[in-house]
């Protein structure tokens, strides 16, 4: 597809293996758009990607200094096991969350007994949102004059 070296998606169980990707300027291996996913990737290399990372804006990386270890600009230096990224603890954190539930029936926490903002909180009438959108006075409203040149 001229973005993955092999790209698997929307599949589950699915295994790569004894496979080698390279020149490719997304990722060597690719497997996404499945939930779960389920997959097995053993014993497949891949080199010299195409991809790089320069100016970009972000509060973290995996690996950690993702723009040093692969920059656009000449050669990328650092340690690629230093912050890598735990897919695995991840997909378990997934995993192990609660089942949803429907709002109206889900258990909700105890209302707080200290809402300064809300004195009547519990006792107070229902105030249903049926007279929003307010009605706007365009004719109150001063547009500019169109800006010549």
């Amino acid at each position: 597809n001229g973005d993955y070296g092999i790209y698997a998606f929307d599949s589950v169980q699915g295994q790569l293996d004894n496979s080698y990707a390279a020149g490719s300027p997304d990722a060597g291996f690719y497997i996404g758009q499945c939930f779960p996913c389920d997959a097995l990737i053993d014993e497949v290399p891949a080199r010299d990607l195409r991809n790089c990372w320069s100016a970009n804006t972000f509060g973290t990386s995996a690996s950690f200094g993702i723009e040093t270890l692969a920059p656009c600009d000449g050669t990328g230096s650092g340690d690629r096991d230093d912050g890598p990224l735990d897919v695995l603890a991840w997909l378990d954190e997934v995993a192990t969350r609660p089942p949803s539930v429907d709002y109206e029936t889900a258990e909700l926490p105890p209302t707080p007994s200290d809402l300064p903002n809300m004195a009547d909180a519990a006792t107070a009438p229902a105030q249903p949102a049926t007279d929003v959108p307010y009605s706007i006075d365009l004719a109150s409203i001063e547009v500019p004059a169109e800006p010549t040149g």
